[in-house]
């Protein structure tokens, strides 16, 4: 019943992706990056040949596990796939670098990772954190994308790794970037330069170097969703720098809000100085000032400037409206309105910048307004503006934004789309400079103001430049991210120690603990990995089967003890309590129930196509239950006929019922008075589809784990189940041990309504549950819920959300009804199948 929760979590960084799973989740996760950094699909690039020597087998299998794990030549593997990939294929010689030869032995090094090294807001302002740190430490710059700051970071005295453009692609190449790094020196600790850049994440998680993530992006446009929760389970806080994005983030991934959270604005950037190979060439600052201005200005202009790049994001056909009115209003004052910024293709782009020329031409603003190239003269616009449009939908804060208020240039911005209107409104600025959210009539007008009263002007820019060098001071911000990494570093010393002693134990099953789509190395790794899920509260699992940490935490250990739960087990000499189930597994003892035992499955049947695949799960064991079928439309009875037809046991019933319940309804609505009356043991299983994840193969294996788990095929787990119910009266129920650790989320509210009926006076926080309701169980363990004699319109109609609603709560009941029964659950864990 409830909606399969997709593994949003990064790669550890000896916990690399095997098998064809990082083709598939780290393709999505690198197709959204690209269309967050506005890229074409693609590979990307494979790393400078000048990085590698020539192949190295060993270095190759080492930092490659997958690889190592498949059998395949490792240099045909280079070849066929990894070279494309972007895999490293022999050691970097990071140490015969300038950069690494500069660095002083009598100096701490840090870690800047950059996403990218162009002229735009991050990689500018992770310039600036490497000039401000190369101060007092070594610096070294990982830069995931390249650019023209690539040089000036190693001007300043950096030294700089990359660029890596395929990271994003392949976690386990910021493995061995990180390793060779290590090599030359060890880290203090690292920042993390926007949320592209937690592909890093992991990697630094799993060698236990602070890191201290900077999010600027919004949580609304960033994609693949879970880069922030991701970057919250690594790395145990993140730095907002606006109470805006944080508040978006929490509401589009909650779980942000079990880390710790920071709001620090970014200090004021400069601009890097020229390269002496990157003069601007003879007269072109004055060519600059013209097209700002005009050919032949008259000393009159009132320049209103727009920056960023040409994109929907930022609200260009906006700032044009805006302009529109303004003009439409003021016809007197000589207005000039100039955009600067890249991706403005009209020839090619019929998407956007081609609407953008119409909307020019027919708003009569064709003389007025022009669009330039980004500029890496920035200043000369500045020198000439008189004030700043910042008309973009979302922009954290922008760093162009700063540099004017800096310069004491007014500006204008729409409140609710950037973290600057905060600022304003706390200063006293917001009648002044915040508009009406996208409201370009009220921007206009107060821009109006601005233009029409040079005294006016004047004061609210110094006022601005007052508050600019009072809140956005770089010093200062760097000083606050060490402290953060100070205390991130004494946070992972008890991480690794607390690790080292559930590694010595041995009780770790990576098969289970770990997602399917990461490989394991070592007890240690898997055990930094459980450290780091429970530690966060995000993402956890449960160290092997029948075992559950939460439970155990919530029961079995004194209120307020901050250690881990599992250590805290192994310890205290792994008592038996409610936190421990028994396992049935492929291996348990067949037990024959006794003669005459009364036995049912409910299918739910809503997609009939997967009918087969559970019928053939069923046949592989000896019990062949009575067959009580649900459909919710009477067509699909012709596709299920000759299935049907060839099951060797009985087909008792088969019924059309309403399209409200989902499965659970059926059971209990169309065939609960049957099921209490006429049988001892009964199962319950659907044809699950998630529709709600994109990544059909995540569906797909969600839905294979359970079929083996409660009906097993030739491994007969259905017989095993069966057979233990029947002759253990005090064994109630019998589901898969989901690995995943899933609490009440929203659905608490619905769940204490519906125990009151029940007669459950006490709700646990922590508890085991049949995740996907495909479950075995007694029939009187189950009596109270039958008896409830729920009618079809207690069921919330269709379509229902991910979460949050009576059924969701119902599915999270079912052990808990049998608890109250007086009755035990045990679960079933097939083979090494894992989701």
């Amino acid at each position: 019943m409830d909606d399969n929760k997709a593994e949003r979590i990064g790669n550890s960084a000896d916990l690399r992706p095997s098998g064809g799973g990082v083709r598939r989740v780290l393709g999505r996760y690198a197709a959204g990056l690209r269309r967050l950094l506005g890229r074409p699909p693609g590979r990307g690039g494979s790393i400078r040949a000048a990085d590698i020597d020539d192949f190295d087998r060993s270095y190759y299998l080492k930092h490659n596990p997958d690889v190592a794990a498949s059998g395949i030549d490792p240099y045909q593997h280079y070849l066929a796939h990894g070279k494309a990939e972007g895999r490293i294929a022999a050691p970097l010689r990071l140490g015969s670098t300038p950069g690494f030869q500069r660095l002083r032995r009598d100096r701490d090094s840090v870690l800047v990772v950059s996403h990218e090294a162009s002229l735009t807001g991050a990689p500018v302002l992770s310039w600036n954190l490497a000039a401000e740190l190369t101060s007092h430490y070594n610096v070294v710059v990982l830069l995931l994308g390249g650019g023209p700051l690539a040089d000036e970071f190693t001007r300043i005295g950096a030294a700089v790794v990359g660029p890596f453009r395929n990271i994003i692609l392949a976690p386990q190449i910021a493995d061995s970037v990180l390793d060779e790094i290590l090599q030359q020196v060890p880290l203090r600790f690292a920042i993390t330069n926007s949320v592209v850049s937690t592909a890093v994440c992991a990697a630094l998680a799993g060698r236990y170097i602070p890191n201290v993530p900077l999010i600027h992006e919004f949580a609304a446009y960033t994609r693949p969703r879970g880069l922030f929760e991701s970057a919250a389970l690594w790395s145990g806080q993140l730095v907002f720098s606006t109470r805006l994005t944080l508040q978006n983030a929490l509401e589009d991934e909650p779980a942000v809000a079990k880390c710790r959270r920071e709001i620090i604005p970014q200090g004021l950037c400069r601009l890097p100085p020229r390269g002496t190979g990157d003069q601007m060439p003879t007269g072109e600052g004055e060519r600059l000032k013209r097209a700002i201005l005009g050919q032949t200005p008259r000393g009159d202009e009132f320049v209103v400037l727009g920056l960023g790049t040409v994109q929907l994001r930022k609200g260009v056909e906006l700032f044009i409206a805006a302009a529109h009115r303004m003009v439409a209003l003021d016809v007197a004052t000589n207005y000039r309105f100039v955009w600067i910024g890249p991706n403005f293709r009209p020839a090619d782009d019929f998407e956007y910048s081609a609407y953008l020329v119409d909307q020019i031409k027919r708003s009569g603003l064709k003389e007025r307004l022009t669009i330039l190239p980004e500029t890496p003269d920035i200043e000369v616009a500045y020198d000439v503006a008189d004030m700043l449009l910042l008309s973009s939908r979302l922009d954290p804060l922008p760093n162009v934004a700063l540099d004017v208020m800096s310069r004491g240039i007014p500006l204008v911005c729409f409140d609710q789309t950037t973290g600057l209107a905060d600022v304003l409104a706390d200063e006293g600025l917001g009648d002044r400079c915040v508009a009406a959210y996208l409201d370009v009539h009220d921007m206009a007008d107060k821009a109006l103001a601005f233009a029409r009263d040079a005294e006016y002007c004047a004061a609210t820019g110094a006022a601005l430049q007052a508050i600019s060098q009072r809140r956005f001071d770089m010093r200062r911000y760097v000083t606050q991210l060490e402290d953060l990494a100070a205390i991130r570093r004494a946070e992972l010393d008890a991480e690794r120690e607390q690790a080292q002693r559930i590694a010595k134990a041995q009780l770790l099953d990576p098969t289970f603990a770990l997602p399917p789509t990461v490989m394991y190395l070592s007890q240690e790794q898997v055990a930094n990995f459980h450290i780091r899920c429970w530690t966060s509260g995000i993402s956890r699992r449960k160290p092997f089967p029948g075992f559950h940490p939460g439970v155990y935490r919530e029961e079995g250990m004194p209120s307020g003890a901050t250690q881990d739960p599992l250590l805290h087990y192994i310890e205290g000499g792994r008592p038996d309590g409610p936190w421990t189930t028994r396992v049935i597994t492929e291996h348990s003892p067949l037990t024959v129930p006794p003669a005459g035992t009364r036995i049912a499955l409910h299918l739910h049947v809503y997609y009939a196509d997967m009918l087969p695949a559970i019928l053939r799960a069923l046949e592989g064991n000896t019990t062949l239950p009575d067959l009580l079928i649900s459909i919710p439309d009477e067509s699909l009875c012709g596709q299920m006929a000759s299935e049907l037809q060839a099951y060797r046991g009985k087909v008792a019933r088969v019924a059309v019922v309403p399209n409200r319940g989902r499965d659970i309804g059926p059971m209990l609505t169309e065939f609960g008075d049957l099921l209490r009356e006429g049988y001892d043991i009964f199962g319950h299983v659907h044809t699950k589809k998630t529709v709600d994840i994109a990544d059909v193969s995540v569906s797909e294996k969600w839905t294979d784990f359970l079929f083996e788990n409660v009906l097993g095929g030739a491994h007969r787990i259905a017989d095993r189940i069966v057979g233990r119910l029947a002759t253990d009266p005090e064994l109630g129920m019998i589901f898969p041990d989901n690995p995943g650790c899933i609490g009440w989320d929203k659905n608490r509210p619905h769940a204490e309504l519906l125990a009151a009926r029940l007669g459950i006076t006490q709700l646990p926080s922590e508890f085991n549950f049949p995740v996907g309701t495909m479950f075995w169980a007694r029939t009187d363990a189950l009596r109270a819920l039958l008896d409830l004699q729920l009618e079809w319109d207690d069921y919330p109609p269709e379509p229902l959300g991910y979460d949050g609603s009576m059924l969701h709560a119902l599915e999270r009941l079912l052990p808990l009804v049998v608890k109250n029964a007086g009755k035990r659950i045990a679960v079933t864990r097939w083979g090494k199948s894992n989701r």
